[in-house]
């Protein structure tokens, strides 16, 4: 069985967005930040829930997946 473990992000427009711009540009760095990882993939694009944006990874042992990152 695969696990994947979703991250949930509050959804915040960016500080010091100029108006007219696209207000969430922290999710493309975060997106490009776990595919960069190589203990754990993106296992499908992000998605707004609600108030929130969801990441989701995968491919990895649950202790690696559930790591806080103090390796």
């Amino acid at each position: 069985m695969e696990i994947v473990v979703e991250i949930h992000v509050p959804l915040r427009e960016a500080a010091g967005t100029a108006e007219g711009s696209y207000p969430f540009p922290w999710i493309d760095r975060v997106g490009d930040f776990l595919a960069e990882q190589e203990s754990a993939e993106v296992y499908d694009d992000g998605e707004e829930y609600g108030e929130m944006y969801v990441f989701f990874i995968s491919g990895a042992a649950e202790e690696d997946l559930l790591a806080n990152g103090h390796q």
